[in-house]
């Protein structure tokens, strides 16, 4: 079973039901929705959200990190669904249920029988919600215990769900606020804290790879000294703050993956790869992405405006299925796109985000190929297709103006 996420009056979003692959694509026109359901996956796995909200903690703050909590209203009803667990925000009420509840019941029951306050421990053993129970008729010693409950509540929930990096599209503000961590935290009031929080992951990232060749982009960065550094060659450098918009966008990116990608269960969410870089380059950025954030447990999912993007993608999709077929070429298939890169056709899942298969606004709709295991419907080639029409049209004109003037 994949995840499943299920939306109804969130934002833009009105009604969406989609499934969660271990590489899923949002595409869309600006404002559709792209980035608000890639911040509900975000904050749905969030470790510390689950907590928060299964002990009845307030839990709007996750919603302000990423500014979605104006995205709220009354009929805003969020289903977060894995194998492990389900999760359901509504304005009103949480809930958190666990799919096999046995180990962490047991877990604490275990403890709670250490504190020896027996009555209360009694009162638990219908469920693990049971303490909930106590609170809700007020055990003197719930307030004991709590503390208890409350460590064993995040330390389960810690082995349930991935670690969620979140890289936002305005991380080239991270490469020109400063040199030093300092300089962005300072400047955290006029930065969405998704972006402070992703400052914060690049700040480890250097500090752990302080030097690193980004073959695609054909320079190395460096931390030197506090400042970061990016060469050309071995001896002319400039800093990141003053480098190729490219750069800028892309080194954070780069870095961060790569640190992160390292650790196991973790779930990358990128906005806009495509930013600021040549359509050659998209592709080996997607190659990239491919490559390091798919490997064990881990995930991705990206948002995109671009048709390279899309068709890198089919490239990386056909190449497995190819290589599947006529196992005898792997290795030919292999010089042309590196087998790291390939996607297995059931790993992936794709949405155009606008309005469902029935044109109704506020939906979502499956823009892959489930038979070919590739992208098929593509919106951004109907936008292609009226520019091509426009061109057209104005070609039209310009010959039949000519002929006049020949004749």
């Amino acid at each position: 079973m994949n995840e499943k996420l299920i939306v109804k009056n969130f934002g833009p979003i009105k009604d969406a039901e989609l499934d969660l692959k271990k590489v899923t694509v949002f595409i869309g026109p600006q404002g559709s929705g792209k980035s608000t359901l890639a911040k509900l996956v975000a904050i749905c796995k969030d470790k510390s959200f689950l907590a928060d909200s299964h002990l009845g903690k307030p839990n709007l703050s996750y919603f302000e990190k990423y500014q979605a909590q104006y995205f709220i209203n009354s009929d805003t009803d969020v289903e977060f669904v894995t194998p492990k667990y389900s999760f359901n925000y509504k304005p009103t009420e949480n809930n958190f249920l666990l799919k096999d509840s046995s180990e962490m019941t047991g877990e604490l029951f275990g403890r709670l029988q250490a504190t020896s306050f027996h009555p209360t421990f009694e009162s638990t053993k219908n469920g693990y919600k049971g303490y909930l129970e106590i609170q809700k008729r007020g055990y003197g010693n719930y307030r004991v215990i709590y503390p208890t409950v409350e460590s064993i509540v995040r330390e389960m929930i810690e082995q349930l769900t991935s670690k969620t990096k979140y890289l936002p599209t305005d991380r080239l503000l991270i490469s020109s606020i400063s040199d030093s961590i300092l300089g962005l935290l300072s400047a955290e009031v006029a930065l969405q804290k998704s972006t402070v929080s992703f400052g914060g992951d690049f700040e480890i990232a250097r500090l752990k790879i302080p030097t690193l060749f980004i073959g695609y982009l054909n320079i190395t960065y460096k931390y030197e000294n506090g400042r970061n550094l990016v060469f050309h060659n071995e001896t002319d450098s400039v800093p990141l703050s003053a480098s190729a918009s490219g750069h800028q966008s892309t080194i954070p990116l780069h870095l961060t993956v790569e640190h992160f990608a390292k650790e196991e269960s973790t779930h990358f969410i990128v906005e806009e790869p495509e930013l600021n870089l040549f359509p050659t380059t998209q592709k080996q950025l997607v190659g990239y992405l491919a490559d390091k954030c798919t490997k064990k447990d881990n995930e991705l999912l990206m948002t995109t405006h671009s048709p390279y993007v899309l068709s890198s993608l089919n490239n990386l999709l056909f190449a497995y299925q190819v290589a599947n077929k006529y196992p005898e070429m792997s290795d030919e298939i292999a010089t042309i796109i590196p087998r790291e890169q390939w996607i297995n056709p059931d790993d992936f899942e794709a949405y155009y985000v606008g309005e469902n298969e029935n044109g109704e606004k506020g939906g979502i709709r499956s823009i892959f190929n489930k038979k070919t295991g590739l992208i098929g419907e593509n919106e951004l080639d109907a936008i292609s297709e009226d520019l091509g029409g426009e061109f057209d049209a104005l070609m039209n004109i310009y010959r039949t103006k000519k002929r006049e003037t020949v004749n």
